[in-house]
């Protein structure tokens, strides 16, 4: 039987969407009042597919998020873009969202009432667009989707899927729960980043305080002559060092500085982006913490869209955008194309590659069985276990280089003294 997918309101004027299978419209409508909903749209086959994507939206194009043609999910968007607004404020956002729609509130409501406690100026820009959006027929997701800059694509993938099953709710929550998970991470990272670089600046400005030969030399030739004039070469030592930071390290620095900036906004741009996610997970140990937390995720909205009734081949479709990294978004949604539309989870588990083979043969066993949905709940916090093993390590390993990077820098400095003195002392000796 077909899918088909509806809007309904519960007796709380809750509005509840999902998907269920059915002979027609007339027999979704009469399930939906024998539940206790009033049935508000349903979506025919014919007009839409059961997961909410337009026809006209081929897999190898792109798909829209739902009620939107101005900001489309495409493939090779870099879904791992970080939101321009900080990852704190923006966990808090989502967080106080979810409260919100948690307690039942009508989402219109709940941003008025985030506007007032937001204090973040892009975020707070935004909220009227949204309520506008909202107020003329749009999802939420469609909403957020017109802020690409604040709302990085993975986690309008994430409120798309919570609206296509009907659990708004719980899909803000979760993602709420991961941005507060990044924003701790990111304060470690940060700290660690800006540590290094302060020294990496502090050794490139002082390089030439280090080389002391221009010092030692004259002083040890002119001492037992004139102690006035060794005062003097000393003085003149100093100058040289000051103009040499002047003129010839600090535009280095400076330099340096700025290709850390400009990194900072070439690393969005969509094709590096890819390049990165790929590249980065192939890295030791953070290529596994990403790859863990990536299909975490994946499994874990996979498994809400198919309790909710989404047929597998297209709750894969709207899952596969909420991993988090471009690379594993492109195995997965690429992994869709080569399969008929009643293809089971496993066949495109195995087309994507992004599963071990036992894990497979474990989702196909779950399907026969009837117990998808609990196999992919299980599969979900597995990752999730490893992920914060690999955590763990990443975290170890990062405070162990940076203190190897920040002994070398100081082993760079005692070199480049040792050496210009002890070449004076002798070229001195020899004399």
């Amino acid at each position: 039987m077909p899918f088909y997918r509806y809007e309904a309101v519960d007796k709380t004027g809750k509005v509840v969407r999902g998907a269920m299978d059915a002979v027609d419209e007339q027999q979704v409508a009469r399930r939906l009042t024998a539940m206790g909903y009033v049935a508000r749209r349903i979506y025919a086959p014919s007009s839409t597919t059961a997961g909410g994507y337009s026809k006209s939206g081929s897999s190898t194009q792109g798909v829209c998020l739902p009620g939107t043609t101005s900001v489309p999910v495409v493939l090779g968007v870099p879904v791992s873009v970080k939101s321009r607004v900080s990852t704190n404020k923006l966990a808090a956002f989502f967080r106080q969202l979810a409260v919100l729609t948690r307690a039942g509130v009508p989402l219109f409501q709940a941003f008025s009432e985030l506007y007032v406690v937001t204090r973040d100026r892009r975020l707070r820009g935004a909220i009227p667009v949204i309520q506008q959006d909202l107020q003329s027929g749009r999802s939420l997701s469609s909403a957020l989707a017109r802020f690409p800059g604040l709302f990085p694509a993975h986690v309008i993938a994430y409120v798309w899927c919570g609206e296509l099953a009907g659990k708004l709710d719980v899909a803000l929550h979760e993602i709420a729960s991961d941005l507060e998970s990044e924003a701790s991470d990111s304060r470690y990272a940060r700290l660690g980043w800006a540590l290094f670089k302060i020294n990496f600046i502090f050794l490139i400005l002082t390089l030439p305080v280090y080389n002391i030969s221009n010092l030692v030399a004259p002083v040890l030739g002119s001492l037992p002559e004139d102690a006035e004039r060794a005062r003097n070469l000393v003085q003149m030592f100093w100058e040289d060092v000051a103009h040499a930071i002047v003129h010839q390290y600090l535009p280095l620095a400076i330099a340096v500085l700025a290709a850390w900036l400009a990194w900072a906004h070439i690393k969005r741009i969509a094709v590096v982006r890819r390049i990165l996610d790929g590249l980065l997970l192939r890295v030791p140990i953070w290529g596994k913490l990403h790859r863990y937390r990536s299909v975490s995720r994946f499994a874990k909205a996979l498994d809400m869209l198919y309790e909710a009734g989404i047929s597998p081949a297209k709750a894969w479709e709207a899952a596969s955008l909420v991993s988090g990294n471009s690379e594993i978004a492109a195995r997965l949604r690429f992994a869709k194309p080569e399969r008929t539309i009643h293809s089971s989870v496993a066949d495109l588990v195995t087309a994507s590659g992004v599963l071990e083979p036992e894990e497979v043969a474990m989702i196909a066993s779950a399907e026969r069985a009837g117990q998808l949905p609990e196999t992919l709940a299980r599969l979900s916090i597995t990752y999730s276990e490893r992920a914060s093993l690999q955590k763990s390590a990443g975290r170890a390993v990062s405070v162990s280089l940076l203190i190897a990077s920040l002994i070398a820098m100081s082993g760079i400095a005692l070199v480049i003294i040792v050496k210009s003195y002890f070449g004076t002392m002798l070229k001195f000796m020899e004399v």
